[in-house]
């Protein structure tokens, strides 16, 4: 009787653990696919050029570039957002140029942090910091102020 007492609260303590990591998703910087941007008006970010390059390699040896648009979430919403081709990559550094009026961004040094989701075994990758135009920012999302 106590083998199947045993085996029980045992089998309650391991199930309780386990379903408390499917309470919610933790959304990290291994999904992140934008940038948000504050002080732009809507006819500065309707023709953005991104260029991937080599981390390291000072922005010459080219990966990929594509051409683009910043837009809102929700069409209420006047918050725009670079939504990127692909997920950002720690490998990478971005060439980021708003051809309406001639800025250019350069994007790199990506730091994460593990942190815990839910319950001690389920960790995720957050950003921790970034590098924009040569300054450092403390921040789990990337944003470009104008």
């Amino acid at each position: 009787m106590r083998k199947l007492l045993l085996f029980v609260c045992v089998s309650i303590f391991i199930v309780s653990q386990q379903s408390c990591c499917t309470k919610k998703y933790c959304s990290g910087f291994d999904e992140l696919n934008e940038i948000q941007l504050f002080n732009f008006e809507s006819n500065e970010v309707d023709s953005i050029s991104i260029e991937i390059f080599v981390k390291g390699s000072s922005y010459t040896k080219r990966i990929d570039s594509v051409f683009t648009q910043a837009k809102a979430k929700d069409p209420a919403d006047k918050d725009l957002f670079i939504f990127m081709p692909e997920k950002l990559n720690r490998n990478h550094e971005y060439k980021i140029s708003f051809l309406s009026n001639s800025i250019v961004y350069f994007l790199s040094d990506f730091e994460v942090r593990e942190e815990e989701c839910n319950c001690p075994s389920d960790k995720y990758n957050v950003l921790a910091s970034y590098v924009l135009n040569g300054r450092k920012y403390n921040s789990s999302s990337i944003i470009i102020s104008k």
